[in-house]
């Protein structure tokens, strides 16, 4: 799988991904999403979809 943890953005910058958390109902513990990317310089925000927002290690 590629590194998914940054992107290019198309001002020239670079998009770093936004981690969020939901509930597991199976332990009351949280599971960490990968929401999208967000570029600092422009403002720009990509939603991640699908096999995206799987995020492995944090």
């Amino acid at each position: 799988m590629t590194d998914l943890t940054k992107k290019p953005c198309a001002c020239g910058g670079e998009m770093g991904q936004i981690i969020g958390f939901v509930p597991r109902p199976s332990d009351e513990g949280l599971t960490p999403v990968r929401k999208g990317w967000y570029c600092v310089e422009c403002r720009a925000w990509e939603d991640a979809i699908l096999r995206e927002t799987t995020v492995e290690n944090i």
